[in-house]
């Protein structure tokens, strides 16, 4: 996949337009290099939104779940402890993903705070676990595969800047973008990496990010709540 946008790269003012190519230009890097990290962080996206439930089905695959939920650790713990075994799978995915590219596509890469952009992962990650519980509730309740987790997953690939910059997007689509964690990450990250930026220099990511976790938290508690109770008093949890 890097090596079809390697070749995009060469001709993206005719391919997208000149608006496209003077908001790479802005970011002082190509669209290759645009693109590998948006791939980075989306890789660790993904991860943090699907990795929670794909636990889940393995161990309801093997009826360890069965056993797990019967357990005195609450479902809020599980997700809570799972999410971080997801989030350092997340950080090795996001490395393998910027080495293939500085070190085999030969992507330039200025000299970055490698402390702050791993400190703005971290803190990036926290929004992401709560749309994962919420991914999780609606599977556990409509046992019907993950239909909430694709549909945020295709709106991150699209909307959320890993692809094309938000900002050459029609309007709506972009106030969409906003409410989605990988947004302000991606956009702190580019500062990071190619401005060389520091986390006082992308406070207002930051702040998006806090704020998005304050509204994603209380309803990821609240619904994962009433999913496990539902899924308790119906038997979902077990194999059969």
């Amino acid at each position: 996949m890097l090596l079809v946008f390697f070749l995009i790269d060469r001709y993206q003012g005719r391919i997208f337009g000149e608006q496209f190519a003077t908001a790479i230009t802005r970011l002082h890097t190509s669209y290759f290099g645009y693109v590998s990290l948006g791939l980075a962080v989306s890789a660790l996206a993904s991860v943090g939104l699907g990795g929670v439930l794909g636990q889940m089905q393995s161990e309801r695959s093997t009826r360890a779940l069965e056993y797990i939920m019967a357990s005195p650790v609450s479902i809020r713990r599980w997700a809570a402890i799972t999410g971080i075994a997801n989030l350092l799978n997340a950080f090795l995915q996001f490395l393998i993903i910027f080495l293939v590219a500085v070190v085999i596509m030969r992507l330039r890469m200025p000299r970055f705070d490698f402390s702050a952009a791993l400190l703005m992962l971290t803190i990036a990650s926290v929004p992401l676990w709560c749309l994962s519980l919420l991914t999780l509730s609606t599977s556990i309740v409509f046992r019907r595969g993950d239909p909430f987790g694709f549909l945020l997953g295709a709106a991150f690939e699209l909307l959320g800047g890993v692809y094309v910059p938000p900002e050459v997007l029609p309007r709506w689509c972009g106030k969409v973008s906003e409410f989605l964690p990988i947004t302000p990450a991606i956009r702190a990250m580019q500062n990071i990496v190619y401005h060389g930026a520091g986390l006082g220099d992308v406070a207002p990511d930051l702040h998006q990010l806090l704020g998005l976790t304050l509204l994603y938290l209380p309803l990821s508690m609240l619904l994962i709540g009433l999913a496990d109770r539902t899924a308790r008093k119906k038997g979902y949890y077990c194999l059969s």
